[in-house]
């Protein structure tokens, strides 16, 4: 059985501390010296700055080439250590803090009078999609609801093992809200 050198998961009490400091300071400096050659090419592109250090990021990040082996370090860029974080916690850390510097410089770069002139128009459009948002996943909801009340069923699948599109059995289905309790809800527990 093969396993992605991504999805692997290492003892994190198997590495040493100097290995994972190198690994460290190796893992920042490849950031710093990306971000910095990104940056430079969005800024020559006319292009904000912090785009292309953020593209640096997805770039060699631990789901793009950080995860792919490499035969220096033996293994990944960016080693899933304890399988909850896609990194080492240690540059989680720096990466929270830069994280915030980077957004704290980036709003410093804003322009006010610009931000001011499309502040009504970005309103509006942050606005329009929180309702229009909700207003779908309302009529959809709706939808649903409608089409399982009519249908008598909790669900509409079909068994497991059947070919036949008849649906399941109320016994057999899938519950919808179990800890539902309003009438609606309790209409299907037959």
């Amino acid at each position: 059985m093969r396993v992605s050198p991504a999805c692997a998961v290492i003892n994190v009490r198997s590495i040493s501390t100097a290995h994972a400091m190198k690994l460290l300071v190796v893992q920042l400096g490849l950031i710093v010296v990306f971000a910095k050659i990104l940056g430079h090419v969005f800024q020559r592109l006319r292009q904000p700055r912090v785009l292309g250090e953020l593209a640096a990021g997805m770039l060699i990040g631990p789901y793009a080439l950080g995860s792919v082996p490499l035969a220096i370090f033996g293994g990944p860029l960016f080693p899933n250590l304890d399988g909850q974080l896609p990194v080492s916690v240690e540059l989680y850390g720096f990466t929270v803090v830069a994280s915030i510097i980077l957004l704290f410089l980036a709003g410093l770069e804003t322009d006010v009078k610009t931000f001011l002139r499309f502040s009504v128009v970005g309103a509006l459009v942050g606005v329009g999609g929180i309702i229009g948002s909700v207003s779908l996943g309302v009529a959809s909801s709706a939808s649903r609801s409608e089409a399982v009340r009519s249908s008598g069923t909790a669900s509409a699948r079909t068994s497991p093992g059947s070919r036949s599109a008849e649906p399941m059995s109320p016994r057999k289905s899938v519950s919808v809200c179990t800890a539902c309790t309003s009438s609606w809800c309790r209409s299907f527990s037959a």
